[in-house]
């Protein structure tokens, strides 16, 4: 399916909605047998299925428009993807919360890897200098901090959190903080990742504005995603975060005017210093109770 994304604006487009189709009918069968013979389960795996069956029609009915309005339809079918999931995550649901939250860990370590990748490939086509290593190393320093920031405590609470919930609450909990809330955090990964390969291109000129929206934007989508999904939680963030995240998008005009491997060594530091400072101050104790979980902060 992912070696059909560039061919969907090509008269090769259906492949992609052939790939994507049997991909969704295989993760839906699956549903159908994990279910069994549970009928609460089932009934929330049929209105999952029936729901999201328009925006699989959405998806085949794109590859029969022009190419140029096919992206349209993709983004109906996103939307109506979002609906099914807000209708389908209110009934009750069977869910394993270690399973859960590693899948949802991996997604981010994939996307963190991929843009040290990117990173790599960029680099192996320009002259090495100790300009670019010491770029090179930022880039691996700064994914260190922001894997950091999301594996050092928060996916851990996370993953306790909704081991407190209830079998009425669990499909909303986990349709809301990792289904919904982890995509900001991909995209910010993403937008990481195009600043680092901006950075390792032209490391001693300033940082152009997309280069700039890439770092400063996707650094806060990373840690504000974060930050999100242990608040829909019932988890209090530290207000270390905040307050990093407010300094990195008032400091976001500087980001312009000074060489780009050196706002992206400055924003390394930030997301570094507050790694640290959540080390001490991030939130410890579970106390459950009849509603949402009432996390305290140390």
């Amino acid at each position: 399916m992912v070696v059909t994304v560039p061919l969907i604006t090509t008269e090769w487009g259906w492949l992609f909605a052939l790939a994507y189709l049997v991909l969704r009918m295989v993760g839906i069968s699956l549903q159908w047998r994990l279910a069994g013979g549970d009928l609460v389960w089932a009934q929330s795996v049929q209105t999952w299925a029936l729901m999201s069956s328009l925006g699989l029609l959405a998806i085949l009915t794109a590859m029969f428009l022009p190419p140029d309005r096919r992206f349209f339809a993709l983004g109906a079918a996103a939307i109506l993807d979002v609906i099914a999931a807000l209708r389908a995550g209110r009934n009750e649901w069977r869910l394993f919360s270690g399973h859960f939250s590693e899948r949802h860990g991996l997604f981010v370590i994939i996307a963190l890897g991929e843009a040290l990748i990117a990173a790599g490939v960029t680099l192996s086509d320009q002259p090495l200098s100790g300009q670019l290593l010491m770029v090179a190393v930022t880039a691996v320093a700064g994914s260190c901090a922001l894997w950091w920031t999301y594996f050092g405590w928060a996916k851990d609470l996370l993953e306790e959190t909704m081991r407190s919930q209830s079998p009425a609450r669990i499909g909303r909990y986990a349709r809301d903080v990792y289904s919904f809330t982890h995509f900001p955090l991909i995209f910010g990964v993403i937008g990481y990742a195009i600043s680092v390969e901006e950075t390792i291109a032209h490391p001693s000129d300033p940082l152009a504005v997309p280069g700039m929206l890439a770092l400063g934007v996707g650094v806060c989508l990373i840690v504000g995603g974060t930050a999100l999904a242990l608040t829909l939680a019932g988890v209090r963030v530290p207000a270390v975060r905040w307050w990093m995240m407010i300094g990195l998008l008032a400091s976001f005009p500087a980001l312009g005017l000074i060489p780009a491997w050196v706002a992206l060594a400055l924003v390394s530091l930030q997301v570094a210093g507050l790694a640290l400072v959540e080390r001490a101050y991030r939130p410890t104790a579970i106390q459950p109770a009849s509603g949402s979980p009432n996390i305290s902060s140390r």
